[in-house]
């Protein structure tokens, strides 16, 4: 398995799920400060949660629809519209994740998010 890289030494990123966008979106949602959830809750953090993985790459997934014409549309972010992107995100984490898991690539990555936003 590829490192999953180390921003404190510049080593870079590289690989499924290992953009940086993924971490800055975790780090802006759960690990701001002190009293961020992530922070305040490791028992809910350590690893990082899928489902948390998943509702980060809808977000993601939104904001790169709302731009997809070449100008901003402003798409609601509300559960019937992406309710079907998020299960399919998480489908997909799941899949891979028993695809891997002799390699336990994603408990690594999940158990790196955390460690990253913390």
């Amino acid at each position: 398995m590829q490192s999953l890289g180390d921003p404190e030494n510049n080593i870079p990123r590289s690989g499924l799920y290992e953009n940086k966008i993924i971490q800055k979106a975790i780090n802006i949602s759960f690990y701001k400060n002190k009293r961020d959830e992530g922070v305040l809750y490791p028992e809910y953090f350590q690893p990082f949660p899928m489902a948390g993985v998943a509702l980060i790459l809808t977000v993601v997934e939104a904001c790169i629809d709302e731009w997809s014409s070449g100008d901003r549309n402003n798409i609601p972010f509300n559960e019937p519209t992406f309710r079907p992107v998020y299960q399919n995100h998480l489908n997909q984490l799941r899949k891979f994740a028993a695809l891997t898991k002799d390699h336990e690539i994603m408990p690594k990555l999940l158990s790196h998010l955390d460690n990253n936003g913390r």
